[in-house]
Parts: C-alpha cells; sequence; structure tokens
C-alpha cells in the first residue's frame, strides 16, 4: 500500500470560498442504500454534485439518468469502478476536476459498497469491505475541505460485545494502522485455518461465522483508527460508522427486512449533511478551532451515536 502512504502523508488543502456546490462521494451507489443515499442528498443538499460508483455499466448509467431527472438542479456523475479497484480514487478525481475544476473540495464520502457473498473467499471480501474503504478514504483525503465527513457503513456486530475471545482481543488491540494490520492478519489467518480444515462454521477466535460479519468487525475498527488518527484529523476531518439497519435491498432478497432503503440511507445522509453546517464554518479559509471533531466517535443508529463496546438494537 505505497500509494496509500503517499496519499495520507499529502498537505492539507488549501481552502478557499464556498461558492461552488457541495460535492459528495458515494461508493454502490447505483442500488439499494447507495441510490437512496445519492437521491436523499439531492432533495435535501442541492445544488449540489454527487459522483457514485459501481460495478455495473448499465445500471449506473440508468441510475444516473433517473436521478437527473428526478433533481434538476443537481449533478450526479456515475463512474464505473470496483471499490477494490487501485485505480479507483483516481478516476473519481478525475470526475471531479473535469466536471467541477481542479479546485474543487469534497464535504462527505459515504463508504456504502460492501459484497456479502458467502462463496467468495475472504481476501476478497476484505478487499471490497475494508480494503477498499481505506484505500479510497486515503486518497481522496486531501482533497476534502475542513470538517469533511467520512461515513463507515457498519452493523451491530460491530460492536466490540459482539465479538469474542482472540478476535476481540484483536479488535481492541487495534488502535492505529500497525495494530488494525495485525487484527486484519489474525482474521486471515483464523479463516485460512477453517478453510484447512474444512470447518467454516466453527470459529474457536470469535471471528463469526461469515465472512460479511468478520470484515464489518475489521471496518469498524477501521473507523475507530480513521477517527483518531493524526493525518485525518490534520485535514480535518471526521470519520465514524453509521449503521442503517436491516433493510430491502439485493443482498436481503428473499427476506423479511422490516425497513426501505430510503430508511436505511437517512442516518448516513444525516451525518454528510453535517458537513455542510461545518464546511461553512471553515470553508472561507479561516481557521477553525483545534477542537474540530464535532461528531463523537461511534456508532450511528437512527441519528444516535452509541459507543464501540456495547450493544444498541
Amino acid at each position: 500500500m505505497a500509494s496509500l502512504a503517499a496519499s495520507m502523508d499529502a498537505e492539507p488543502p488549501e481552502q478557499h470560498a464556498p461558492s461552488a456546490p457541495s460535492v459528495f462521494v458515494v461508493t454502490g451507489g447505483s442500488h439499494g442504500i447507495g441510490f437512496a443515499a445519492c437521491d436523499a442528498l439531492a432533495t435535501q443538499a442541492s445544488p449540489c454534485v454527487v459522483i457514485f460508483i459501481g460495478q455495473d455499466m448499465d445500471r449506473g448509467q440508468a441510475a444516473e439518468a433517473k436521478l437527473r431527472r428526478s433533481h434538476l438542479e443537481a449533478q450526479f456523475f456515475f463512474v464505473c469502478v470496483d471499490v477494490s479497484d487501485e485505480s479507483c480514487g483516481e478516476l473519481i478525481l478525475q470526475c471531479l476536476w473535469k466536471n467541477c475544476g481542479s479546485r474543487s473540495l469534497i464535504s462527505g464520502l459515504l463508504n456504502n459498497a460492501a459484497m456479502n457473498d458467502r462463496e467468495s473467499p475472504i481476501a476478497r471480501v476484505l478487499a471490497v469491505n475494508v480494503d477498499g474503504v481505506r484505500a479510497l478514504s486515503a486518497t481522496l483525503l486531501p482533497h476534502m475541505r475542513w470538517e469533511a465527513v467520512i461515513v463507515n457503513m457498519v452493523n451491530d456486530a460491530c460492536v466490540l460485545e459482539a465479538s469474542s475471545g482472540a478476535a476481540r482481543l484483536a479488535l481492541t488491540a487495534a488502535t492505529d494502522l500497525a495494530t488494525f494490520e495485525e487484527a486484519r492478519e489474525h482474521c486471515l489467518a483464523s479463516w485460512s485455518e477453517r478453510a484447512r480444515t474444512a470447518q467454516a462454521k466453527h470459529d474457536p477466535c470469535g471471528w463469526g461465522d461469515k465472512t460479511y460479519t468478520s470484515s464489518k468487525m475489521l471496518l469498524a475498527a477501521l473507523t475507530r483508527v480513521q477517527y483518531a488518527d493524526a493525518r485525518f484529523v490534520e485535514h480535518k476531518v471526521t470519520v465514524v460508522g453509521a449503521d442503517p439497519g436491516w433493510c430491502r435491498t439485493r443482498m436481503t432478497e428473499g427476506k423479511s427486512a422490516p425497513l426501505s432503503a430510503a430508511e436505511g440511507a437517512d442516518t448516513p445522509v444525516w451525518l454528510l449533511l453535517e458537513a455542510i453546517k461545518l464546511c461553512s464554518q471553515a470553508g472561507d479559509g479561516k481557521e477553525v478551532e483545534p477542537n474540530f471533531q464535532r461528531l463523537a466517535s461511534g456508532i450511528y443508529f437512527e441519528r444516535t451515536c452509541y459507543p464501540w463496546d456495547r450493544r444498541y438494537r
């Protein structure tokens, strides 16, 4: 991850008056909760620019056309790329600069894309659900406004209380990127051992019986690390977790999920809109107070912040 380190070490962006519309980036935005988030941002924050990504060109272009028809005052740009692709961040920035100018800055990033394929190996699931989030956040960080917000989509399986044994110890010890990497390697080793013994559901380490669950545990640990990381603090960017609840999406097809995708998008969109309020205080280039992180660290569910170490639903 050499490019990741290079992006993270970049100087904070030069701030300027927010004369242009707010810019939001949404991963997995061509359907489900991601699409609902794009729609809600345009409804509540127009005029704004929403850049969203997805893997399916036809679905993405159809989503872009639908959003443009529904919101004449907002601008939408679809970028066809997998969030785990090394070029993801650069393609988003190219889209930003081409359509909004090279001095444009991002007000909010919603890391929504995820995969829940039980047949895929743990390394592939982590590449999308964790590594892609980490790399994209690092690439976009130097191009974000002061007081911008990054929202990582987590769930109630992420709370430390839900983990146990060696997994809980590894997650608790993840206080910086180095110890986070140790937790990630511990997770990979656990799944490799289960694959070797053909006992995927036998979890002596506490990582759960699904690769999706393990990935969300690690994403929660990454979110906690990013919140306190000096490089995010220097750029005046806050990173929090949002739980959309159990929603009716392609992932839950055939199940009795009680919430619509729009309801699931409510809390993450609410968090992103906080960025507009905060950016308006910092966009004129003036220094803001040292204690800029006005959003508390934790999991946000139904617009309420809960600590990482206890269950909330």
